[in-house]
């Protein structure tokens, strides 16, 4: 998880969504219903992204009584409709291959000898 606002390295806006009626628990049990259908291998940059995850949970929590701001995913809407899937996962591999070399210099560079358990996401 990140803090609000340091996801990014150029934050927008926040946007006030509403209230909430479930309780902690409930919340956490949404969460975990939602799960299986966002993982890492589901994801894609264009098409279901954290922001479409963003859409669908405030949709369950308030119910279907807020209707999420078009602008958010419209370049992510059109460049899914415009930009052939083959190009997309050209450049998102790329990204990954430059992550990865990344982490490996910070790694090599702190002097771990493995993982100790740190993971980097490919997927």
């Amino acid at each position: 998880w990140t803090l609000p606002r340091t996801a990014c390295p150029y934050f927008h806006t926040s946007i006030e969504v509403g209230e909430c009626t479930f309780r902690k628990a409930e919340v956490v049990q949404i969460i975990n219903k939602l799960q299986p259908y966002w993982t890492k291998g589901a994801y894609h940059v264009l098409g279901r992204n954290c922001n479409h995850f963003a859409e669908e949970l405030a949709d369950v929590l308030l119910m279907n009584q807020f209707e999420f701001p078009q602008w958010i995913n419209r370049i992510a809407k059109l460049g899914h409709a415009v930009v052939p899937e083959a190009v997309v996962d050209h450049f998102v591999e790329e990204a990954h291959a430059r992550l990865r070399q990344e982490f490996e210099q910070q790694r090599e560079f702190c002097g771990l000898s493995d993982l100790d358990g740190m993971t980097l996401c490919t997927q």
